[in-house]
C-alpha cells in the first residue's frame, strides 16, 4: 500500500503542474492585441469610400482617414474595388499611385489618370479644394463586384454619367493630382553669395522643393527684386548685372517662399589696352612725344591711364621712355615720303 501511495502521490503532482503550465500560456496569448494603423486617403481628402482590411469594414471619414490592423487595405465605392494597398506609406497618405502600386512622381500612367478621375467626379457638390465626399447615395449605384482598372475609359466614364455626373476631364484632375502632391515646400538660391566686377554679369538659379521628396529648376517661377539698383541689377530671368562698387542683397521670392543672395561689386576689369601713336616710325629721330594709355575694362568703359602703368623700352638705343610715358627716339627707321 505504502509504495501505491507513492505513486499516486507523483502522478498527481505531476498533473497539477501540467495544467498549470497550459492555463498559464494560454492567457498569455489572449492578451496579445494588434494595435490599430491609420491612414488617410488622398486627392483631396476622400470621405466616405468604403474600405475593408482583414476583420474590419469602415469607411473613410471628412478627414480621409482609414484604421487598420492587418494587410491588405481594399477600398471601394459600393462594390467597386478602386485599388489596394499592402502598407501605410511612411507620410500616412494614399494617393492614387500608391492604389496601383506606381511611384508619386508618375502622372502620366493610364490607370492613374483614370483613377484620379474617377474618384473627383464622384465628389458630391464639384468642389473638391477642401475634400472629395461620396455620399451613400452614390455608392448604392455601384451595385456589381468589378474592379475599376478592368474597365475601359469609356466604360468608366458611362459609370460617371449614369449617376448624374459630370466626368473630370484629364487636364482637371491632373492638375489637382499635382497641385497636391508636389506641394512646394522650401526654395533654394544659388549662389548664395558671390562677387562681380563692374559690368559682370551672373545668371541665379532658384530651386524647389515639394512634399514628394522632387527637388527641381523654378527659376522662371521666381520673381526677383534688388535692394540697390546703382549697385546690380536683376532681371525677370534671374540675371544679375552689376552697376557700381557696394554690396547690394537680391531677394527670390516664389510664393510665399523667400530667398536672398548677397552681391559685392567690385572695381570694373581692365580687358584692353591701347598705346598710341602706335609706331615709333611717326616720330622724328630725336624728337620726344608723349605716349597715352587708354584701358577698356569689363563695363566697357575706357579710361585714360598713361600715369597709372609702368613704361620701359625693349631697345634703348633706339628709344627710351620715362616714367610718365615720354618717349625720346634716337635711330628709329622713319617713314618713306614716297
Amino acid at each position: 500500500m505504502k509504495y501505491n501511495y507513492s505513486v499516486s502521490s507523483f502522478f498527481f503532482s505531476f498533473i497539477v503542474l501540467f495544467f498549470i503550465g497550459c492555463g498559464g500560456g494560454s492567457e498569455a496569448e489572449q492578451t496579445t492585441i494588434i494595435p490599430l494603423k491609420k491612414g488617410y486617403i488622398y486627392d483631396s481628402p476622400i470621405a466616405g469610400l468604403d474600405y475593408e482590411c482583414g476583420d474590419i469594414a469602415g469607411v473613410t471619414t471628412e478627414s480621409g482617414m482609414f484604421e487598420c490592423r492587418t494587410f491588405p487595405v481594399v477600398f471601394k465605392v459600393g462594390k467597386l474595388e478602386i485599388g489596394t494597398i499592402n502598407s501605410i506609406p511612411s507620410d500616412k497618405k494614399v494617393y492614387p499611385q500608391d492604389l496601383l502600386n506606381k511611384k508619386r512622381t508618375n502622372f502620366t500612367d493610364s490607370k492613374v489618370i483614370e483613377l484620379t478621375r474617377f474618384l473627383q467626379s464622384l465628389d458630391d457638390n464639384g468642389d473638391i479644394k477642401t475634400n472629395i465626399k461620396i455620399t451613400p447615395s452614390i455608392k448604392k449605384r455601384f451595385t456589381k463586384e468589378q474592379t475599376l482598372s478592368s474597365l475601359s475609359q469609356t466604360k468608366q466614364k458611362e459609370l460617371i454619367e449614369n449617376i448624374g455626373k459630370t466626368y473630370v476631364t484629364e487636364e482637371e484632375a491632373i492638375s489637382h493630382l499635382k497641385e497636391r502632391l508636389e506641394k512646394l515646400v522650401s526654395i533654394g538660391l544659388t549662389p548664395a553669395e558671390t562677387t562681380l566686377r563692374v559690368g559682370d554679369t551672373k545668371t541665379l538659379t532658384i530651386t524647389g522643393s515639394y512634399s514628394n521628396d522632387i527637388t527641381k529648376a523654378i527659376t522662371t517661377q521666381a520673381t526677383f527684386t534688388t535692394s540697390s539698383q546703382n549697385i546690380a541689377t536683376v532681371n525677370s530671368r534671374g540675371l544679375v548685372t552689376a552697376k557700381g562698387v557696394g554690396t547690394a542683397t537680391i531677394t527670390a521670392k516664389v510664393g510665399a517662399l523667400t530667398k536672398t543672395t548677397t552681391i559685392t561689386v567690385t572695381e570694373a576689369n581692365l580687358v584692353s589696352l591701347k598705346i598710341t601713336p602706335t609706331t615709333l616710325a611717326d616720330i622724328a629721330k630725336g624728337e620726344t612725344a608723349q605716349l597715352t594709355a587708354t584701358g577698356t575694362y569689363s563695363d566697357n568703359a575706357t579710361k585714360d591711364i598713361t600715369s597709372s602703368i609702368t613704361w620701359s623700352s625693349s631697345d634703348t638705343s633706339k628709344a627710351i621712355v620715362n616714367s610718365s610715358g615720354s618717349l625720346t627716339t634716337y635711330n628709329v627707321p622713319q617713314k618713306s615720303n614716297q
